[in-house]
């Protein structure tokens, strides 16, 4: 598979998963930028990423509070799990690992 195939498959697979959970429609860019390019999507979906739902809680606008249950099977089923999962994980997959 192409780097442009990757990306249409992964723009897709996220496209429906905000679908399935009804996810901020505002958040979809960061989440595909992320994903394909390895772009941080900004402090909450960091949180997020990094599974530092404590964080996440305080970063949150009110939709995404409202969302944290969505917001968990969403990357759990939609993301690559080299994506995400720990700290450690989202800097290996930003490139910012020594590994």
């Amino acid at each position: 598979m192409t780097k442009e195939e990757k990306e249409v498959y992964w723009k897709d697979h996220i496209e429906n998963g905000f679908q399935a959970y009804t996810l901020p429609p505002y958040m979809k860019d960061g989440v595909i930028l992320w994903v394909t390019r390895g772009i941080d999507p900004g402090s909450f979906l960091m949180a997020v990423l990094e599974n530092d739902f404590v964080n996440a809680v305080f970063k949150a606008d009110h939709n995404n509070l409202a969302k944290l249950k969505e917001w968990a099977h969403f990357v759990y089923w939609h993301l690559p799990a080299p994506c995400h999962g720990s700290i450690e994980r989202v800097k290996v997959w930003k490139g910012l690992s020594d590994d």
